[in-house]
């Protein structure tokens, strides 16, 4: 008695998915809530593919990537924060220039009408909030390595994102311009200088504005063309929409909350 091998055509070995009809437990993907389009995705030989030269290329080189990416973010964002400067800077001749100033430095640019300034500002804030979760990252890469995550990197990422929300939420004046940028600048005595020095003196700063720039700005114009100081007489209440105003930059009460809140999470952690 013998026994026979036979082997197969070599065609047979050939991956052809057309000829092979995958089964789809639909009752099954219907019970997760899962669409049998992507099981069938899955299913396809460029899936596991790519999957594959992900983990091993991509993955294989997350620190560098992940480091990569930070660094491309703060490069943006600090174009950003330049570009809206010099977007918002105003006018060298108008009468309110030195006040224009102050108050783009004090509430982002917030007496201009329609103005988009201040919500440029706000955006800014918000990614960078935003980007405080991504960070969870480096926690991961150092368990990666088989490493234990220490009590103060874990507090410093779990504060920073209370922090930052608190900054975004309550439009904290300083926070808009001074604070944000700092991530981009590597040096640590710099950071607690904005954040110990600059930002809390914001609260003994003070700015006078007209009580209504655009009207003003307006009757100003009509008094030039008339040859006739426009603005003398108009305004509401016997008040000329030019007088002048003192407001505080910091002109919210949870602002005050939000400076020691900063100021508490940054000795902490030092």
């Amino acid at each position: 008695m013998s026994i026979r091998f036979s082997f197969p055509p070599s065609s047979l070995f050939i991956l052809d998915q057309a000829q092979i009809k995958p089964t789809i437990p639909t009752r099954q993907l219907a019970k997760l809530s899962i669409s049998t389009a992507f099981y069938s995705v899955t299913l396809h030989l460029k899936f596991p593919l790519v999957a594959t030269f992900t983990y091993t290329i991509v993955f294989r080189h997350a620190v560098i990537l992940h480091n990569m990416l930070l660094a491309l973010y703060s490069a943006l964002g600090a174009i950003t924060v330049a570009r809206t400067f010099k977007n918002a800077w105003p006018r060298r001749h108008d009468a309110f220039y030195t006040v224009l100033v102050a108050d783009l430095f004090c509430r982002g640019g917030h007496i201009v009408p329609g103005g988009e300034t201040l919500q440029e500002f706000v955006f800014i804030g918000w990614t960078s909030y935003m980007s405080k979760f991504y960070e969870f990252i480096d926690t991961a890469i150092i368990l990666a390595k088989g490493q234990q995550a220490s009590l103060l990197h874990i507090y410093h990422h779990a504060g920073v994102i209370l922090v930052s929300w608190a900054l975004v939420r309550f439009e904290y004046p300083p926070a808009l311009i001074l604070f944000f940028p700092q991530c981009w600048c590597p040096c640590t005595y710099v950071q607690l200088f904005i954040d110990l020095i600059v930002c809390p003196s914001y609260l003994f700063v003070y700015q006078d504005i007209p009580v209504d720039y655009a009207r003003c700005t307006d009757y100003r114009k009509i008094g030039d063309a008339s040859d006739a100081p426009g603005s003398r007489d108009a305004g509401v209440n016997g008040q000329s929409y030019c007088s002048i105003r003192t407001v505080s930059c910091m002109n919210k009460a949870s602002h005050t909350s939000v400076v020691w809140l900063g100021i508490t999470f940054i000795l902490s952690r030092t």
